[in-house]
């Protein structure tokens, strides 16, 4: 059995993990607990990592996760690159021997004339507010993907880091 602790009680997240690891092994237990990222409700920029590292150190301080194989930590939020702006997810796992390695999902662009309200409202409102609480990913992808198959792709990436 290989036990897995998440650092959210999010469903999306949850199920994205779960998926992960049950791709790579055959019997998996997923829990989740809720911690706290220490960065602002909507990161941006080094925050996003620096959210879901946080989450991980405040996981470590469940006395659960002494029994856990793997624990993972998930942040999702919105990255500049070549002058456009991005949502991805972050996946931090750490194995039982302490080491962590880090997965980011492929990113969904956001247009420049949102940024300014992604910024004060958060991403999900943004996205509620122009797909009616669709699914802004869901939606935007013709229903091929969700923000659980975001986590999912970030979590396979950082559990095939641990191959380096």
């Amino acid at each position: 059995m290989t036990r897995v602790i998440v650092a959210s009680t999010s469903e999306a997240k949850i199920k994205g993990v779960e998926t992960a690891f049950e791709r790579k092994f055959e019997n998996v237990s997923v829990r989740g607990y809720k911690t706290e990222s220490g960065v602002p409700d909507q990161p941006f920029g080094d925050d996003v990592l620096k959210g879901a590292m946080n989450r991980l150190e405040r996981l470590k301080e469940n006395p659960e996760t002494k029994f856990a194989d793997y624990l993972v930590a998930c942040e999702g939020g919105v990255i500049e690159s070549c002058g456009m702006y991005f949502n991805v997810q972050f996946v931090v796992i750490e194995d039982f021997h302490g080491i962590a390695r880090v997965g980011m999902s492929q990113g969904l662009q956001i247009p420049p004339q949102y940024i300014e309200a992604v910024r004060s409202d958060g991403l999900a409102s943004v996205m509620d507010s122009i797909f009616d609480k669709a699914g802004g990913v869901r939606v935007l992808s013709d229903g091929q993907m969700t923000r659980s198959d975001l986590v999912e792709a970030s979590a396979m990436l950082a559990l095939g880091a641990f191959k380096w």
